[in-house]
């Protein structure tokens, strides 16, 4: 799978993977960079489990005792697991990743001595022979030690740009670019949301670019993922985010009382059934809102187990801070303790809560009133 002349894509598709750093997925690919020149490099390395398959592709392309060097730009397991087996195989070769990866890579895998590495910084420059790579350091854009690798205008970017997807195809091309769009998206809310602002200066870097490849997922051969993150840096001013579970129907009944009235003064809405959706598609709709309605009935003394599993999710994606929000749902018994755990967790993580509204069993039309009045001081601008 050549992708630019003598780089190839030796990486692995794990097409029955359902869970990637706890959020569900259809599938996942993780892709792995042989260079051939002079001193032929491989830039990360792929799950444990894949070694063999892995080691079939270098094998077929170049004799591993030829390799000079592997290259580890993050050392998350899925990027460099495999790394002592390829090193048993790839005698000749030197390790190369900044110092903090070393650090990490020797508590992961502890028999790696310190003479088996070649550290780089912003100012080195790896020379392959016809082929000279340097390296940008992202620090805490994902974990401390990750770096971007780069010649010519070609920029191996490590977890920025990924995609939880796996394709038949390594670069992108219209009939999966929608797709690949939205994946793309997904990836960056959920793995960067608490560290936007470094992810910002390293995405300035990028557009000196013109083709990407990701360690997950398809690459670009056009500015597209330059596109879908300065949507991702571009919240919405004029769109609400409500997000909802139902018992019975009631709580489902006023989620729907909500959007009717929204669209009606032409504010946009987005409506999330918490049964239905992914985690990581919600946290996309959640981080381009600038307001929430969260609605839930009460269920053993606090809220129902999808919107805790969610609003547990979002907290730590840092989607929530300075915006306005309202509660409700239903109940029998007590005080509508579903709508006070929602209402806690969100003063939490530093969300206005403008108010709430909760009944028991139905709602009729005093409850209706309350709920449009509140909308229309939370959010309607007149």
């Amino acid at each position: 799978n050549e992708v630019i002349p003598n780089v190839f894509n030796v990486g692995v598709q794990d097409w029955d993977c359902k869970e990637y750093h706890g959020y569900s997925v259809h599938n996942i690919s993780y892709n792995s960079f042989l260079i051939l020149d002079d001193q032929p490099a491989i830039i990360d390395t792929v799950p444990q489990q894949f070694f063999f398959e892995y080691l079939k592709k270098i094998e077929n392309l170049v004799q591993p005792e030829k390799i000079a060097y592997i290259i580890i730009q993050h050392a998350e397991p899925d990027a460099s697991e495999s790394l002592n087996q390829l090193l048993k195989k790839c005698k000749n070769a030197r390790l190369v990743c900044t110092r903090k990866c070393m650090e990490h890579l020797q508590i992961l895998y502890s028999d790696l001595t310190s003479q088996t590495f070649q550290i780089v910084n912003q100012e080195s420059i790896l020379d392959l022979g016809k082929i000279q790579l340097k390296f940008k350091p992202t620090p805490l854009v994902h974990w401390p030690e990750q770096m971007f690798v780069f010649f010519d205008q070609y920029l191996f970017t490590s977890d920025v740009f990924s995609q939880c997807y796996a394709s038949n195809y390594f670069m992108c091309n219209e009939s999966i670019e929608e797709i690949v769009a939205q994946k793309c998206f997904e990836f960056a809310v959920v793995e960067f949301s608490h560290v936007r602002k470094n992810l910002l200066e390293v995405f300035n870097f990028t557009k000196d670019f013109k083709m990407f490849f990701p360690q997950h997922g398809v690459g670009f051969s056009n500015d597209k993922p330059i596109q879908i993150y300065g949507d991702y840096f571009t919240p919405r001013e004029n769109k609400i985010l409500v997000v909802f579970d139902s018992m019975w129907g009631s709580t489902q009944k006023m989620a729907y009382l909500i959007v009717e009235y929204l669209k009606q003064h032409n504010i946009e809405c987005s409506l999330i059934d918490v049964k239905l959706a992914e985690l990581q598609q919600i946290a996309v709709e959640a981080l381009q809102a600038h307001g929430f309605c969260f609605g839930s009935p009460t269920i053993n003394g606090g809220a129902m187990p999808k919107i805790v599993e969610t609003l547990n999710f979002l907290r730590g994606l840092q989607v929530f801070k300075g915006k306005k929000g309202i509660v409700f749902g239903s109940h029998l018994w007590g005080d509508g303790d579903g709508v006070k755990w929602v209402v806690q967790k969100l003063n939490e993580v530093k969300v206005e809560v403008v108010g709430k509204v909760q009944w028991k069993l139905n709602f009729g039309e005093e409850k209706r009133q309350e709920m449009i009045t509140l909308l229309s001081k939370t959010f309607v601008k007149e």
